[in-house]
């Protein structure tokens, strides 16, 4: 076997990439979070709305684990404020770590992994660890709608690229 020193690749160092320091790329990503959320809100607020549900029922879901069960009351504004603090909070803090553990600005590599992202909250946030949950495990938010939710959320973070670009001119 001939080891010509050419042709040998360099190993992907995974270590150095998940230590690295990149601030414009974190703020980036926070910026995406927040594009993200309102994707979400707006887009669950439209199948919501389209099936007869209250059309604040996704944000008033999301505030079930601070205020309890009033949040889903009808006609009550009690679980906007902050449902919409909750779903802002944790898309900025996926946010962040979408663009630490995303190096690339390309479309496609990031829409793959905003995809899998979404997928995957589905999967844990979804349907395990907010289950965890009484007032939302009560609520039986509708799985199926969930999914395309969170895939569109996920989807959303592809914005990264615009704010990162921004962010390094």
């Amino acid at each position: 076997m001939n080891m010509n020193s050419e042709a040998v690749e360099k190993d992907l160092d995974i270590v150095a990439i998940w230590l690295r320091r990149d601030p414009s790329r974190w703020m980036a990503g926070a910026l995406a979070g927040v594009v993200a959320s309102v994707v979400m809100i707006l887009f669950g607020m439209i199948l919501c709305k389209t099936s007869g549900m209250d059309m604040w029922y996704p944000v008033k879901v999301a505030a079930l684990p601070f205020i309890g069960s009033k949040a889903l009351e009808i006609n009550s504004v009690a679980g906007i404020f902050p449902g919409i603090i909750s779903i802002e909070l944790f898309s900025v803090f996926w946010g962040i770590l979408f663009g630490h553990f995303t190096g690339t600005n390309k479309f496609f590599p990031l829409l793959g992994v905003g995809a899998t992202w979404g997928i995957f909250t589905w999967i844990f946030w979804i349907n395990l660890y907010l289950q965890s949950f009484r007032d939302i495990y009560v609520a039986a938010i509708p799985r199926g709608p969930a999914f395309f939710v969170c895939v569109a959320w996920g989807v959303s973070f592809t914005s990264i690229a615009i704010f990162h670009r921004l962010l390094k001119w």
